[in-house]
């Protein structure tokens, strides 16, 4: 799978260069991470079927085997593909739903009453008389 080439990098390290396939979703979500069994929080940034953007404060090296729980997801395992600047890009050892991560919104529920009966009738129009 062919990268583009970035200044001072060869055809060959970009062919080596993992892309993306699967489309990331911008998320902010609490994780459980276990990396080198120290077990930790990180901030899930962005979200896809094959991986994860993570901010962290540990410093896991690249190719790091690494556990992140995700709600409504469950336990993930995957490796570090990158890590800079307190941020790790991870791939997923396998591919999840990443829309099963989102809360389940449920629509509002409306009390239900007896039915409201009306009477709408046009008020009388009566005289007026402006007062001199």
């Amino acid at each position: 799978m062919g990268g583009q080439r970035k200044a001072g990098q060869s055809q060959s390290d970009a062919d080596e260069t993992p892309r993306r396939a699967d489309p990331r979703t911008s998320v902010f979500f609490r994780s459980d991470v276990e990396v080198h069994d120290i077990k930790t929080h990180g901030k899930l940034r962005n979200l896809s079927a094959a991986g994860a953007r993570l901010e962290l404060d540990v410093s896991p090296e690249i190719g790091d085997p690494i556990r992140l729980t995700i709600r409504n997801v469950g336990k993930i395992s995957g490796r570090v593909v990158w890590a800079r600047d307190g941020q790790v890009g991870v791939l997923f050892d396998s591919q999840i739903d990443p829309e099963a991560a989102y809360p389940v919104r449920r629509p509002a529920k409306i009390p239900q009453g007896p039915p409201i009966e009306t009477d709408y009738k046009r008020p009388a129009l009566g005289r007026f008389r402006l007062k001199s």
